[in-house]
């Protein structure tokens, strides 16, 4: 099993570092073609949500075939299971809300499939089978908590400033602020919840005395 867990990291650096490298190219490309500039369209890219989250998933697998300091922290238990559950909301939350919404075309296609369903279920896949020697606790959910209230706050800072916001279901010029903060109060129910559900999965996982 560990050598299974093994394969699947290095098919997670793989594919998140080819996908995540995608989407830059091709959106960068995009919003320079509209009359952004560069700091603009890098801007508009790190407020989605999928992104950045998929940047997380490939620094945990990163942090699991090297033993880089500077990765020390994607090695902690919560931060782990935090990136678990938020991948699986980047997935579900795609699927069900976002992906009739839009069809894309071309290498935007492939990024998209890439970033919302191969890498998140490879990182799925990956914590599931890998042997820890911690877990996480009830106790770390409060931590597990604090990146995306960040990410709230940045995405919704970034649309009051300039009238764009990364999601339909957070667009507050078109929502008002009642059903924005509704969206948003429960999505972070459906994230603590989940925290709580993972928590008392990873109990039940493999263990060993490294990994």
């Amino acid at each position: 099993m560990s050598g299974v867990s093994r394969v699947l990291s290095w098919f997670g650096v793989f594919a998140g570092f080819c996908f995540l490298t995608l989407q830059f190219i091709i959106t960068i490309q995009a919003r320079l073609e509209l009359g952004d500039n560069l700091l603009g369209a890098l801007w508009f890219l790190l407020t989605f949500f999928t992104v950045l989250s998929n940047i997380g998933v490939l620094a945990v697998h990163i942090s699991a075939r090297f033993d880089w300091p500077h990765f020390a922290w994607f090695r902690r238990a919560y931060v782990r299971t935090m990136l678990a559950v938020l991948i699986l909301i980047v997935m579900v939350v795609y699927h069900l809300v976002l992906a009739p919404l839009w069809q894309p075309k071309g290498f935007f296609a492939v990024a998209n499939i890439g970033l919302h369903y191969i890498t998140p279920l490879i990182y799925l896949g990956w914590w599931t089978l890998f042997r820890r020697e911690h877990a996480a606790s009830f106790g770390d959910i409060p931590a597990m908590l604090l990146p995306p209230v960040l990410y709230l706050i940045w995405a919704m800072a970034r649309g009051l400033a300039i009238g764009e916001y990364p999601y339909p279901f957070l667009d507050m010029a078109e929502l008002g602020f009642g059903r924005t903060a509704l969206n948003s109060a429960a999505l972070f129910l459906t994230i603590g919840l989940l925290y709580s559900l993972f928590i008392l999965l990873e109990g039940r996982l493999p263990r060993a005395k490294s990994l």
